[in-house]
């Protein structure tokens, strides 16, 4: 017998199913005892495994799309697809009476839409056509530079006799890490530190002196140089590290040059700033450190019997040459997950 058919279908190279299939399974599940000279047009799509079909009204409005995803017999793909125009179509036209495949003529009229059981159904995807996802503002991509390594260098004191430094100078050994946003911005650094002896005259003798320091306080890195050019895991842009600390200084004095020299050890807590430039963009970068640093104890050295003082320095200023391991790390989406979520609802 043959049927008026109940939509158009657009021609498509799909074979499976094929639109003769669908055809024919829809006949079995949608009728009308209307003429319908307007048909509504149904296209079929397949991309990889994937089988689309989507309906639209003969001006070109959408009706619905879905896609069926993964392999599946060729049979229960036309049957999935026809049930799923059927819905459509009954919806949109009154007079379209939807009924589930197997009942008699006179059972269609009125029956309600059954709930696909079988298991072996294609799984649906998009319930409903809905306008093209606009992509949501592009990710901002963060960089964290992490940094370990050591650096040689001279302190000094501010001179007692009105020059610039005092001319004991000692030598210094600092191992410092740190970790600060590649782009710039706060971070924060470890360091720890050792010194050779100064000495500072006090009677017949002298009395010699060191500290051995450790280190923690926040840093702010610049970028000079213009713009960023080579993206957040490398900026070109020269990095500048403004850097403060609070320090804590073990200090060790003894006696040099007479009959009996004694020594000991005195702790501090401190303060500390300065300036490192970095002169690289390698995995080894090294860098210059300018610093500052102050004691507010006040260390004075005796000699016995005849009761001379000498007063150790309180402020250092040490210049260090530096090399350093460094790496980035990278995060891909610094937003959060909420934010990029309704980016994608959009």
């Amino acid at each position: 017998m043959l049927v008026d058919p109940l939509v158009r279908f657009a021609p498509t190279d799909v074979a499976c199913p094929t639109t003769a299939e669908v055809q024919a399974q829809l006949a079995a599940v949608l009728s009308t005892s209307a003429t319908n000279t307007a048909l509504d047009v149904a296209t079929l799509e397949r991309t990889g495994p994937s089988l689309s079909v989507r309906v639209n009204r003969p001006d070109g409005t959408p009706v619905g799309r879905r896609t069926f995803e993964g392999a599946h017999p060729c049979a229960d793909l036309a049957s999935a697809v026809a049930l799923t125009i059927a819905t459509w179509e009954s919806d949109v036209h009154p007079e379209f009476v939807l009924a589930p495949p197997g009942l008699p003529d006179d059972a269609r009229r009125g029956a309600p839409p059954p709930a696909p059981a079988s298991s072996e159904t294609p799984a649906l995807v998009d319930t409903a056509m809905s306008p093209p996802e606009r992509p949501g503002p592009p990710a901002t991509p963060v960089g964290l530079d992490l940094d370990v390594g050591a650096a040689l260098g001279t302190q000094a004191a501010p001179s007692p006799d009105g020059g610039v430094l005092d001319p004991a100078v000692a030598l210094g050994l600092t191992l410092v890490g740190g970790v600060a946003p590649t782009a710039g911005g706060p971070g924060a650094r470890l360091a720890l530190g050792a010194s050779t002896e100064r000495a500072v005259p006090l009677a017949d003798g002298q009395a010699r002196w060191r500290r051995v320091t450790g280190s923690v306080g926040p840093v702010w890195r610049l970028r000079l140089g213009g713009a960023a050019t080579s993206g957040p895991s490398v900026d070109s842009r020269t990095a500048v590290d403004l850097h403060a600390e609070i320090a804590l200084g073990a200090l060790n004095v003894r006696g040099s040059g007479f009959s009996s020299n004694a020594s000991g050890w005195s702790f501090d807590v401190g303060g500390a700033a300065g300036v490192r430039v970095w002169l690289g963009q390698g995995r080894w970068r090294p860098s210059i450190d300018l610093g500052l640093a102050y004691w507010p104890r006040d260390h004075v050295a005796y000699a016995s019997p005849s009761a001379d003082t000498a007063r150790l320095p309180r402020v250092d200023v040490s210049l260090a040459l530096g090399i350093s391991l460094a790496g980035t790390v990278t995060k891909a989406d610094a937003r959060p997950a909420a934010a990029r979520e309704s980016a994608k609802g959009l």
